[in-house]
């Protein structure tokens, strides 16, 4: 296993990794959104010479035409990472998968062939291209530097990553590798898993190898036994290791996952007391199972699949019964597992270049009086082709409207598109001080196509929410104080992050994804605790009784 401090470079790496890589893809949206895109043609444009093949020269007079500044290892880098038939060169299929995004819009790629003997492209998509060949340059100008600065390290070892990354598992696929950047104090999503696994699966055999990781660092193959074993001998190794660190293992993984809580409920600029930010849990056999059931869940921005991604009510696991205690507790899960994919969404709109939040602020506050009204929300939603009734809005508006005074502030707008997750968080406060664009249009189609599809799954996600409301308000109940007084053991008149998580594992034996996330939902008085009000009010009806 590397060293505490080598282990920190190479996840670094992969951090780079996924931005970087989601960067460049936003880059290839854009191109395959202009008009008249035909890659055949775009391809042609590099290969002057007839000879079915972009060289590293023919990518070279292309940079120094558009007076791109370049080096000649960082063109060798992107070359011999999309030449995966060693040809040293890229033909058309090797090409495409360079210029085109990464989810497949066009479908006919391999029919468009038409031969045009162009020296230079229409103006915007030359200049589509060169934006994206500067972004991979510069994926690897720092991809390059952080591999040289661990290989440089005494301890370096291509085996002791492949073991560290495998664990106990037969090979490295996207889930094992998610589960190692868990176990590791991070937790990325589906989308940055696929991103990292492009940009180190060379082999592109669906999981990484020692092969792979000795071709992304660089590394010759050695043939001492400090460097090469054969998968029998790998085996024996693992086995024998966790045999002797199980329980070693399941304590960091449940450390790992409690750090988890309390980091992203630091996110917000908002004050949390010292006590409530530390969770405390006595260690029990529920937690054996804990990191099985963290698993994050991928997004599909489809809006032809957007209903498929409101997850379904587990009516099967009744605490009790009181047939409305348990409508209240899976109204729990349901806002807990709506929270993380709505985080999702969140985080995929703030990785677009041109999203920030001063620009979607004013593009919504059409009245211009620094808080958006219901009636600038509706006709803002109207301009991106939806057409939502006043219940929508309303569902929107008590959801976000922290003050209840029936606008939305800058925070409270921040709040609605701003991810939690401290990184991306971090990133849009300071994208959020960019100068305001004069342009009538002043975000790309795509990331207009992104932000609708953020707003048809809030509504589809609050209208489920709101029929369970509705259904667990028909009659007099109390099954809300019920449940409330179960999270506050100690009856203190509000509960933490910590009782809200000793609550699911008493009761469950695990952590819904989004625990925090629905802790902060639940914490409108932004103290770090919740009391009987703040709880009440996300389970009281926010529309007319049906």
């Amino acid at each position: 296993m590397p060293p505490t401090e080598t282990q920190k470079l190479f996840l670094t790496l992969l951090s780079e990794l996924n931005i970087e890589e989601a960067k460049v893809d936003e880059l290839r949206k854009n191109l395959f959104l202009q008009p008249n895109f035909n890659p055949y043609i775009i391809f042609k444009r590099f290969d002057m010479n007839n000879s079915d093949l972009v060289t590293i020269d023919n990518i070279m007079k292309f940079l120094e035409v558009n007076c791109v500044k370049y080096n000649i290892t960082e063109v060798k880098t992107i070359l011999n990472f999309y030449d995966t038939d060693n040809l040293n060169g890229l033909n058309y299929s090797n090409f495409i998968n360079l210029i085109l995004p990464d989810d497949n819009l066009c479908d006919n790629k391999d029919e468009i062939r038409e031969q045009y003997p162009l020296k230079f492209l229409p103006y915007p998509i030359e200049y589509a291209v060169c934006r994206i060949f500067e972004k991979e340059l510069l994926l690897a100008r720092k991809i390059n530097q952080i591999k040289e600065e661990i290989k440089r390290r005494k301890d370096f070892s291509i085996l002791g990553l492949f073991l560290n990354m495998r664990g106990n598992n037969e090979n490295i696929n996207s889930e094992v590798l998610k589960n190692y950047i868990r176990n590791n104090g991070f937790d990325l999503f589906y989308n940055d898993i696929k991103r990292i696994m492009k940009r180190i699966n060379i082999c592109k055999s669906g999981y990484i190898t020692i092969d792979d990781l000795q071709k992304f660092f660089d590394v010759n193959k050695v043939t001492s036994s400090k460097q090469v074993m054969n998968d029998r001998i790998i085996n024996d190794l693992i086995r024998k290791k966790d045999e002797n660190n199980t329980n070693t293992k399941q304590f960091y993984n449940i450390q790992n996952a409690k750090m988890q809580v309390s980091d992203n409920l630091s996110l917000r600029n908002i004050p949390i007391r010292n006590e409530q930010s530390e969770i405390n849990v006595n260690l029990n056999q529920n937690y054996q199972n804990l990191n099985q059931n963290l698993n994050t869940q991928n997004i599909n921005l489809n809006q032809n699949n957007i209903n498929n991604n409101i997850p379904e009510i587990d009516v099967k696991k009744f605490i009790s019964s009181d047939p409305k205690l348990n409508i209240c507790i899976n109204l729990l899960k349901l806002i807990c597992e709506t929270e993380i994919q709505i985080e999702n969404q969140k985080i995929e709109l703030s990785l677009r270049e041109d999203f920030n939040i001063k620009d979607a602020f004013n593009f919504f506050c059409i009245s211009k009086k620094n808080y958006i009204t219901e009636y600038d929300l509706k006709l803002t939603l109207n301009n991106l082709g939806l057409y939502p009734n006043n219940d929508d809005i309303t569902l929107i508006m008590k959801k976000y409207d922290i003050s209840n005074n029936g606008l939305l502030n800058f925070m409270d707008f921040f709040d609605m598109l701003v991810p939690f997750n401290k990184e991306y968080r971090s990133r849009m406060e300071k994208k959020s001080q960019l100068i305001i664009t004069n342009d009538s249009k002043v975000f790309f189609d795509t990331t207009l196509f992104f932000l609708k599809n953020f707003f048809i799954f809030l509504i589809e996600s609050e209208k489920k929410i709101e029929i369970l409301r509705q259904e667990l308000y028909k009659g007099t109940n109390n099954a809300v104080m019920k449940l409330f007084n179960e999270i506050d053991k100690l009856l203190r008149g509000v509960f933490s992050i910590s009782d809200y998580y000793q609550f699911f594992i008493d009761k469950f034996g695990e952590v819904p994804n989004g625990i925090d996330l629905s802790f902060i939902r639940f914490d409108r008085k932004r103290k770090g605790e919740i009391d009987w009000m703040c709880f009440a009010y996300e389970f009281i009806p926010k529309l007319n009784m049906y």
